[in-house]
């Protein structure tokens, strides 16, 4: 599994571009997470994990909002759980940052110069931002944050999403599941 899709299986004439089916992962509802908790808990037979999944359905809606769901992390949060039951949701995100933050540094500092301006622009937002406002934000011309607004799209950095503003939608983009990327 991969937070996002190699060069060598997106680029046509790589060793193994077309080789492997793709499989997407979705963001995973408050519910599903708890399911995804509960059976790993029961396949790993640690019913300590069960019990605190359990008995703290309110924290873990809490986290779910806060990582937007990601398959990857849930799995993260089970092994925080199954180590070290912390004492709050805050030390709880704050365990899931310390371990996530080397994964998406290193993504992040493969982006050209100009992606990762603009994604950090975005992180610092935090709700959905607009082009225009990146624009403003970053510098760049809103010509060049469109198409680089479309690229992190493509690789899974960002996801458009469509607000109503003043009865028309609009474009935004946020980061991948929050602060924790898709």
């Amino acid at each position: 599994m991969a937070p996002y899709r190699p060069v060598k299986l997106r680029t046509t004439g790589a060793p193994f571009y077309d080789h492997f089916k793709v499989h997407y992962l979705r963001p995973l509802s408050a519910d599903e997470m708890r399911e995804l908790m509960l059976k790993l808990a029961e396949n790993t037979g640690r019913a300590d994990v069960r019990e605190k999944v359990l008995a703290h359905p309110i924290r873990l809606k809490a986290l779910r909002e806060l990582t937007g769901g990601n398959p990857r992390t849930v799995i993260t949060l089970f092994f925080l759980y199954a180590e070290d039951f912390s004492p709050s949701v805050f030390a709880d995100l704050e365990n899931l940052l310390d371990r996530a933050t080397p994964l998406y540094k290193a993504r992040i500092e493969e982006l050209p110069d100009q992606q990762q301006v603009i994604v950090s622009a975005i992180a610092d937002h935090w709700a959905p931002i607009t082009a225009r406002i990146l624009s403003e934000a970053t510098g760049l011309p809103i010509a060049s944050i469109s198409g680089q607004l479309d690229r992190l799209e493509k690789i899974g950095f960002v996801e458009k999403v469509e607000i109503f503003a003043k009865a028309r939608p609009v474009s935004r983009s946020r980061s991948g599941s929050s602060m924790f990327g898709s």
